[in-house]
């Protein structure tokens, strides 16, 4: 029942907004058509009628697909009888017609993050920016992603050690006190560098797991991926700013790559390439070692 009153009670907000709009922005007219299948499938929705109100919801759509609270209605009634799949589509369609609507973008990492889909529900979320009234949820969401992330990952059994081998002691070490961890890079000393997507920073770790320093810039916003090169330098991808930019031994800090779609993984070999992933462009670029 807290299900079903929760869902009306947002269907109703949502005809109140919409009514609102219609009536107070002359700017902006809906279809009266339109309007009125929304506000049958509303009604049919308030009955338990789940099948006849997808199917007004539906009308409205076609009849005027800018009415973004038909896409709204029509995948929230999707997802309260479990069909995931077709609410994904109804807020997809939403984003494409309403692009930046960030409680679609939320609702839809949502729906991947139930989906167990945590790749494109990290999409979604990093799209979502702080002014926005969904920032503080898609932040919680972000770390039960991480949180899933990091429990499903289970260590190979190894390979038995030739009988002259000598063993090597690897002691188990838990680093802490992070917030929304990403990337991580080590230097040629054995610190270890984190960058923290959710404050915006870095985090630099001693070899015995003590922390050294934290690296704050106003360059740096909502890091993902990072390496280090051969000098110890220090290359940050910065997802919502599309730039990479590199932080040297003194700690200054400046752009060196500008334009990069979503940039999500760095990596850096030892010939001096580094390659770059855009996740929006699902595409990866290979580049020398920017100076």
């Amino acid at each position: 029942m807290k299900l079903m009153k929760s869902l009306f009670s947002k269907i109703l907000i949502l005809l109140i907004g919409c009514f609102c709009f219609l009536n107070c922005n002359t700017a902006k007219a809906y279809d009266q058509d339109a309007v009125h299948y929304n506000d049958l499938g509303i009604s049919y929705t308030k009955k338990g009628n789940y099948e006849q109100a997808i199917t007004y919801f539906k009308k409205a759509i076609e009849r005027d697909s800018s009415l973004t609270n038909a896409y709204y209605n029509l995948g929230s009634v999707y997802k309260h009888i479990g069909n995931k799949d077709k609410a994904l589509k109804a807020f997809q369609l939403l984003l494409r017609n309403s692009p930046g609507d960030d409680e679609a973008a939320y609702l839809l990492a949502s729906l991947y993050f139930d989906k167990q889909d945590y790749e494109n529900a990290l999409i979604y979320l990093n799209s979502i920016e702080k002014p926005s009234p969904s920032y503080k949820d898609s932040l919680e969401l972000f770390k039960k992603i991480n949180k899933k992330i990091s429990d499903s990952v289970i260590d190979e059994p190894s390979k038995p050690e030739p009988a002259k081998a000598t063993p090597v002691n690897i002691s188990k070490l838990t680093f802490l006190n992070f917030d929304g961890p990403t990337g991580i890079a080590e230097n040629s000393q054995g610190d270890l560098y984190v960058a923290n997507y959710s404050t915006d920073s870095i985090n630099i770790v001693s070899p015995d797991g003590k922390p050294k320093s934290i690296i704050k810039n106003a360059l740096i916003k909502g890091p993902v991926g990072i390496a280090v090169d051969s000098k110890d330098n220090i290359y940050v991808a910065n997802y919502p700013l599309n730039n990479v930019v590199k932080i040297d031994k003194n700690g200054a800090i400046k752009v060196v790559l500008k334009d990069v779609v979503k940039p999500y993984y760095l990596y850096l070999n030892k010939a001096g390439v580094l390659y770059v992933s855009e996740q929006d462009k699902n595409t990866v670029i290979r580049i020398g070692i920017p100076e």
